[in-house]
């Protein structure tokens, strides 16, 4: 009896737990993707996105204190970038 209680519970362990393969893929994913998400945070990813007015326009927080850019200064930095 003892046997059977021990066998079941690690056999389904067996077949449900991830092998060590299986978790070293795992982890190698996760810092691929950890490192996909620093660099779209780097590149906007952190952009308050909002839909402004009553035609839902798109809108983006932007920093007033920094200068703006371009030809005819229509360009403004993102809050936080």
């Amino acid at each position: 009896m003892s046997a059977v209680c021990t066998l079941i519970p690690s056999a389904i362990a067996h077949w449900t737990l991830p092998s060590t393969g299986e978790i070293a893929a795992l982890r190698l994913e996760h810092d691929r993707l950890a490192r996909d998400i620093a660099g779209l945070e780097r590149q906007g990813g952190r952009v308050d996105w909002r839909h402004c007015g009553e035609a839902a326009r798109l809108c983006v927080r932007v920093d007033r204190a920094a200068p703006v850019y371009g030809d005819k200064a229509d360009y403004y930095v993102v809050k936080g970038y």
